[in-house]
């Protein structure tokens, strides 16, 4: 077993969760959750939520570990009244299934990784 599987099951991670608008799924059911690099090369069509992307990661997908970021998601919220927004819940397999990497608490504040798999 592997080390991130064992922090996993040793920290009761029960899954991961991304957030995005309601108008995204048609898309995420046929491509998946694709990271930002797709999206901004036109591969697939979807509304993103973070225009910044601070953390530079354009190759990457930004999920949380069993509860969304609720400071993001409210802002968001705020700044779209019009949007119906969906928190996909996600198995926590891939942690140790896909290359990761983890930041203590935002990718776009922390810049810094805590740990990558990569």
């Amino acid at each position: 077993m592997n080390e991130i599987r064992r922090a996993a099951e040793a920290l009761e991670i029960p899954f991961l969760v991304h957030f995005t608008r309601t108008t995204n799924l048609p898309s995420i059911f046929q491509h998946g959750i694709v990271p930002r690099g797709h999206l901004t090369a036109g591969q697939v069509e979807a509304q993103t939520n973070d225009e910044l992307r601070l953390d530079c990661q354009l190759g990457a997908n930004c999920l949380s570990v069993a509860f969304p970021n609720a400071k993001m998601l409210w802002k968001l919220r705020q700044e779209n009244p019009g949007s119906n927004w969906v928190v996909l819940i996600i198995s926590r397999t891939i942690l140790w299934e896909m290359p990761c990497a983890f930041c203590a608490y935002n990718a776009a504040a922390d810049l810094t990784p805590i740990f990558s798999t990569s």
